[in-house]
């Protein structure tokens, strides 16, 4: 923020309090005669007024104005940075590296996700359900998805490890007629 905007705020809340005073100053002047009710008003509206007023500007100029000598962040261009979401655990990761790095290669350097395992089987998905793993980096620029891998065999249709059933699907086609409303 500019020193100018600065300057043009205070003036305005000044010209703001000023504008509340003359009104202020107007009804004791065209209404001819002091009663007690409008004295105790203009009072209240008055002190309101210089309260608002200062709450006003110190919550401007305090609270939203950056620190001065902070340090400013430049964004490198040779990095890229991607979300990553843990399917199971909706836990979100960004990743980053150059624009040639694979997704795998990026998820790896620097691994956080706390679910899955590292040296395991996972694979990263985009919102399509397309295996980007060994994509790269600039060739997708949406929030990807990282699924532990089933083995083979689960994907085959073949018995599969407790671990890697999938409970919601259990959930809801645990019954011949699930999800079906039945009408008389």
């Amino acid at each position: 923020m500019s020193t100018y905007s600065k300057a043009a705020k205070n003036v305005a809340a000044i010209i703001f309090m000023g504008y509340g005073v003359i009104i202020i100053l107007a009804m004791f002047v065209f209404s001819g005669e002091l009663q007690p009710g409008l004295v105790i008003f203009s009072f209240y509206w008055t002190f309101f007024s210089l309260i608002l007023v200062a709450v006003t500007a110190c919550a401007r100029f305090v609270v939203n104005d950056p620190v001065p000598g902070a340090a400013i962040r430049s964004r490198d261009p040779s990095k890229l940075k991607r979300l990553i979401v843990d399917s199971h655990t909706g836990e979100e990761v960004v990743i980053s590296g150059s624009p040639k790095t694979t997704f795998r290669e990026a998820a790896l350097s620097d691994w956080q996700f706390s679910t899955i395992d590292k040296e395991g089987a996972w694979i990263i998905e985009d919102e399509h359900r397309n295996d980007i793993t060994s994509s790269t980096l600039e060739s997708y620029d949406s929030v990807a998805y990282i699924v532990p891998e089933k083995p083979r065999s689960a994907r085959e249709g073949t018995i599969a490890p407790a671990e890697y059933v999938d409970d919601d699907e259990e959930k809801r086609y645990s019954t011949i007629d699930g999800g079906v409303e039945f009408f008389d």
